[in-house]
């Protein structure tokens, strides 16, 4: 099957990946979230362990040109704003942050 890819910025400014059929990919978007499809870019599933490196590449680089084309919605710009100080901070951490588990620890 056939499967579209996407890149989910949560406000923290984390970045998940998801391959999905591209009518499942808005299931995996909660509403603070922002879904950035790969456009004309579609993978076999199962992904091979081989390719994840490729699609993460692929993914990252079509999120980089969405945040430079600066969107004006309220909560994409704080997902835009959160992710480029996450990139500033160390580029290593694009994992997604719960920070009310950080709080109660």
């Amino acid at each position: 099957m056939d499967s579209a890819i996407a890149g989910i910025l949560d406000r923290y400014g984390g970045l998940r990946f998801v391959v999905a059929p591209a009518d499942a990919l808005a299931c995996h978007v909660r509403c603070d979230e922002v879904l950035v499809v790969v456009p004309d870019v579609r993978v076999h599933e199962p992904v091979a362990w081989s390719d994840v490196p490729s699609i993460i590449a692929r993914i990252e680089l079509e999120v980089g040109r969405w945040v430079a084309s600066m969107p004006n919605e309220p909560h994409a710009r704080e997902a835009v704003v959160m992710y480029q100080l996450r990139q500033k901070e160390d580029p290593r951490s694009k994992r997604s942050l719960d920070l009310s588990r950080i709080v109660e620890t």
